[in-house]
């Protein structure tokens, strides 16, 4: 919703809020008549109380129409599967017994919307009666209320809920209990009292194969949420149709899902749908399912297992050599050594070899360091750190202006967990020159973790950098004097005597001191002296 639209609907609720003059006013009734219809187009939840409050003052003409707005905002607009909210928003409505009663007099759709509300309230006799009239309704809108009965903290309110539950047991309510499916969790879910049963009824309606074309064409347009409840659902009487249809999405969430359910298919099915998700794109797939595979099966998977060998994520790589090592003595170092040597590498074959092999296989992949591939550069970075070579850690500044974001990542993760005063001084030369992107990295860098002669920098890039970095340059001083209150180290002479000079420098070109940073500069002249 817009500005515009959110100001219209605004203005239409005050609009309703006005009393009614004493005498007949036609161009009133107009009025209210357009504000109804603005709500009825851009209204949500939040204005069903004030609705409410209307239809109780309106001549009786006229509280049709107003109900019937209150209706599709409350069934359509309503997330009725949160019934904290329900609550929340509703169970203050001024309802009275004798309201129940007139109620009825209203179409069917108005009439149950009406009930429903009431049916939240906080007066138990109020809930009762509603309660009591809703079960002769049997409208799919209705469900999501029987529900929140059932966990009534009032017994008597909650037997009539079980008594009117059963009504809804049947094929014609599906869709009503799809677009619900979160309220069955909740009944699950529930403190108080034990609603399993409900819930359980409720899922046999569901897994019926009467039901399986109605939770399949469900799924189509579903969202992610709904979509794993419906997989899961349809899992239980069609394991088959499930896998099928997860296998087909785009969501690994869903896949994830159906993975324990292809251990219930016929062996041939269940050895080929494993074999597929262990070739999934989504890591999180390939890693589950490997912890379904029976043991007594591994020898099926072996050409996958050597593919996932070299796969990039190492949890999966790790646990694919702990079960081929099950079957027999593999030597995994010689088996990545030689698909380097054949160059058939990916990212993993560099950081198994790195994972599996000694110093001598240094020298296998330091070339991947000029490779064009920046994936296999991060993980050559990556694996000669595991080695801790020192060439690394000398050439590896240069990675920090790499043009590709996963490279100068891995290099940014490798500098501070090696920082020393030669990379910071390395990285001070890189920030005077480069491209600004390049140095707002450098820079942070050697913030965080440049100490005390970090000021040197910062001071640096307000004297002679370009006027964005000059100006981030300026906010950092506060946390500089915030920092080196917490270093107990003396500062050395060199950095304190370039960050006097750069000091003074800036005096005397008389660049402007932003106001808020100014008591600061003069905290700082004092801490240089």
């Amino acid at each position: 919703m817009d500005s515009r639209q959110k100001l219209n609907l605004n203005h239409a609720l005050l609009t309703l809020k006005k009393p009614f003059p004493w005498f007949f006013n036609q161009a009133e009734y107009i009025k209210r008549h357009q504000a109804l219809e603005v709500i009825k187009e851009d209204g949500d939840y939040q204005a069903i109380p004030g609705l409410f409050e209307f239809s109780l003052k309106v001549p009786g003409n006229m509280m049709l129409p107003v109900v019937r707005v209150i209706s599709e905002i409350l069934f359509w607009r309503t997330p009725l599967d949160q019934p904290q909210l329900v609550y929340r928003k509703f169970r203050r409505l001024r309802f009275e017994p004798w309201h129940i009663d007139d109620f009825i007099r209203f179409p069917t759709q108005e009439a149950v919307c009406l009930l429903c509300l009431a049916s939240v309230n906080t007066d138990g006799f109020v809930r009762e009666k509603a309660l009591r009239y809703l079960s002769n309704f049997n409208i799919p809108e209705l469900i999501p209320f029987v529900i929140y009965r059932l966990a009534d903290w009032v017994p008597e309110i909650s037997e009539i809920a079980h008594q009117i539950l059963p009504q809804f047991l049947d094929q014609k309510y599906v869709e009503a209990y799809i677009y619900n499916y979160k309220l069955l969790y909740w009944l699950s879910a529930d403190r108080r009292k034990d609603l399993t049963p409900a819930a359980n009824s409720i899922m046999r309606v569901l897994t019926d194969k009467k039901a399986q074309p109605d939770l399949i064409g469900a799924m189509k347009a579903a969202r992610p949420n709904q979509k794993r409840f419906l997989i899961k659902t349809l899992a239980r009487s069609n394991p088959m149709e499930a896998i099928r249809t997860a296998l087909d999405s785009s969501d690994f969430q869903v896949k994830l899902s159906i993975i324990p359910y292809v251990s219930k298919l016929d062996y041939a099915h269940s050895i080929m749908f494993l074999d597929r998700l262990l070739r999934d794109k989504s890591r999180p797939v390939r890693l589950k399912t490997l912890q379904y595979i029976p043991a007594g099966e591994y020898d099926r998977f072996e050409n996958t297992f050597l593919e996932l060998l070299h796969d990039p994520m190492w949890q999966i790589r790790e646990k694919t050599r702990l079960i081929l090592s099950v079957s027999k003595n593999w030597d995994f170092t010689d088996l990545y050594r030689k698909a380097i040597q054949k160059q058939e590498v990916k990212p993993g074959t560099v950081l198994g070899l790195a994972e599996t092999g000694d110093e001598n296989d240094k020298i296998l992949i330091k070339p991947f360091l000029e490779s064009k591939n920046p994936l296999l550069v991060s993980a050559a970075m990556i694996g000669l750190d595991k080695f801790r070579d020192q060439h690394l850690y000398a050439h590896l500044i240069p990675f920090l202006t790499h043009s590709n974001g996963m490279v100068k990542r891995a290099a940014k993760k490798i500098i501070i967990e090696h920082i020393d005063r030669d990379k910071i001084l390395a990285m001070r030369r890189l920030v005077q020159a480069g491209k600004t992107p390049n140095k707002k990295q450098i820079l942070k860098i050697l913030l965080q973790y440049g100490g005390w002669g970090s000021i040197v920098d910062i001071l640096f890039i307000i004297l002679y950098g370009e006027e964005e970095l000059a100006n981030m340059a300026w906010v950092y001083i506060p946390h500089w004097l915030q920092k080196i209150k917490k270093i107990f180290v003396e500062p050395n002479r060199e950095d304190k005597d370039q960050a006097r000079s750069l000091f003074f420098a800036i005096k005397i070109a008389n660049l402007p001191v932003p106001g808020r940073i100014s008591p600061y500069w003069d905290e700082l002249e004092e801490v240089l002296g």
